[in-house]
């Protein structure tokens, strides 16, 4: 209904490069949501192995966790602007590229495990 291939090519160039930004969103969104999942999922292959997988993925997160803390103490002002309280890794605010640490610790460690007979 455009009829864009009746207008200049300048007016065709424009209007394709106005749908850029909205296309790069979606993309950058998608791929962050699928990132997530895909770390979620792993994880809880991983402490499904056995139970001493789900303990050790808790106790990494939580090293990790505890290490975070402490640069955030050390490193100051920059410290905070990196790491939270909590030893969580500050994200942006339009992109979530990984799961958060905290959910990655207690899907290993609320793993439950189907004992055979």
């Amino acid at each position: 209904q455009f009829q864009l291939m009746r207008r200049p090519p300048i007016f065709r160039g424009i209007a394709y490069m106005s749908l850029l930004p909205s296309m790069m969103l979606g993309y950058f969104v998608t791929k962050d949501a699928y990132n997530r999942r895909v770390d979620k999922e792993l994880d809880s292959r991983a402490a499904g192995v056995s139970p001493e997988y789900s303990q050790g993925g808790a106790e990494y997160y939580n090293k990790i966790l505890l290490r975070n803390i402490a640069l955030r103490h050390f490193q100051g002002d920059q410290g905070r602007k990196m790491y939270n309280a909590h030893g969580e890794i500050v994200q942006g605010v339009f992109r979530v590229k990984t799961a958060n640490i905290i959910d990655r610790r207690d899907i290993c460690a609320n793993q439950n495990f189907i004992k055979a007979s």
